[in-house]
């Protein structure tokens, strides 16, 4: 039985489901899945799925999550890592392993586990997004109708910068890692979780292979009053915005809802707490978090935003939406969509009564936006599904990679 280490950064809600749906599909093909972690914020998930989870030294702290977060959306160019917790994780992860006896890893970002599972010899398998990858920016997407996108992808392409955090490890231990910036976000074996009829580019390098949507379906039951909601509205709308807006905008939301003719559930209670399971307005609910997709099941569109996970959801569902990108991946994700014809992407500039009612007015009245939403549904039941391809590469691959 082969052991396989899932090393998420579970600071993010995202990152750590697909780590979970994955683990899942690997534990059935008979592996043992462990798991390592460093933030108990959504650790807990992991445990409820019955995977055994060691979590290590140092913890990250709410203040170091939220510098990660930061940095991870471009909104800080502040690294949050240090020379020395950069050796400490490393030097935990590297005991954890050999520990252990494992033989393949997996992560969907967590910084460390790139160099340990290098000095390790371990093959490591990256499930990420299509957005900031290497054949993305290679193809000239990321920079579109950016001015010198020429030039500004052949910086990225060969930019040599590695900061000194990664360098100060790779010296400690004699090994050459990362040679150019990029290198930095490459696995050995790198998932994308994506489709090419949503990219729109078919040819991936050879260490590059698409897997397809990968979302977790979380457990749950939608309140009675969802459901007391949707047989009283003609127009029932999902409106979610994740954990990476803030109140200010929220309520300008849900200031315009209250003149919309429509119904709307919006699990925003986080950010609004006096509102819990209460109405905003007449015609506008407030709920704590909801299991996605069977909200989506019940609506007639969603207003959201554009989180990968949270748009492979509403694409899914087969169901039109309106999205808005809060940082520069959640723009492109909802782009990819706009492009396809089952969404439209809203920027923050445009968020007013008139510009969201017309919107609404072409996603109900344009039979275009329901046929591509119902097309894109079919097209993902006919793809294996993300996680279960990605077990399979995971399991099946047999190369044991020689480092220096």
């Amino acid at each position: 039985m082969e052991t396989i280490l899932f090393a998420p950064e579970t600071i993010n809600l995202a990152e750590t489901t697909r780590m979970i749906e994955t683990a899942k599909a690997v534990r059935a093909r008979g592996a043992r899945c462990l798991f390592i972690a460093y933030s108990k914020k959504f650790a807990g998930l992991i445990e409820e799925a019955d995977f055994e989870l060691t979590m290590l030294a140092p913890e990250t702290t709410e203040e170091m999550a939220a510098a990660m977060l930061r940095f991870d959306q471009f909104k800080t160019l502040k690294n949050p890592y240090s020379k020395k917790l950069m050796e400490e994780r490393v030097h935990n992860e590297i005991t954890f392993i050999q520990a252990n006896n494992v033989v393949k890893v997996v992560t969907g970002t967590s910084m460390s586990i790139f160099l340990s599972a290098r000095i390790c010899q371990m093959p490591l398998f990256y499930i990420k997004p299509f957005a900031y990858s290497r054949p993305q920016i290679e193809q000239g997407d990321l920079f579109a109708g950016f001015p010198f996108s020429k030039s500004l992808r052949r910086l990225a392409l060969n930019f040599r910068y590695v900061p000194a955090i990664f360098t100060h490890v790779e010296k400690k231990y004699g090994v050459k890692i990362f040679e150019k910036s990029l290198d930095l976000f490459d696995g050995d074996y790198n998932l994308i979780t994506s489709f090419p009829e949503l990219t729109g580019i078919d040819s991936l390098p050879n260490d590059y292979q698409y897997i397809g949507f990968m979302y977790a379906n979380l457990s749950g039951e939608l309140p009675k009053k969802v459901h007391e909601l949707r047989k009283q509205a003609k127009t029932l709308v999902y409106f979610s915005m994740g954990s990476s807006s803030n109140r200010k905008l929220i309520e300008k939301f849900l200031t315009i809802f209250s003149q919309l003719p429509y119904t709307f559930v919006c699990p925003v209670a986080h950010y609004l707490p006096e509102f819990r399971n209460e109405h905003y307005a007449e015609n506008v609910y407030i709920s704590d978090w909801l299991p996605t997709e069977q909200m989506n099941a019940l609506v007639d569109f969603s207003i959201i935003h554009g989180g990968e996970g949270t748009v492979q959801t509403a694409c899914a569902s087969g169901k039109p939406f309106i999205g808005l990108g809060l940082q520069l991946e959640q723009r492109y994700n909802l782009q990819l969509c706009e492009n396809y014809g089952n969404a439209i992407q809203l920027k923050k500039q445009e968020v007013s009564l008139n510009t969201l009612s017309r919107h609404i007015d072409s996603l109900l009245n344009d039979p275009q936006f329901l046929e591509k939403a119902i097309d894109l549904k079919k097209l993902i039941e006919t793809k294996e599904a993300g996680a279960e391809k990605a077990a399979r590469i995971i399991c099946e691959t047999k190369t044991v990679l020689a480092r220096p």
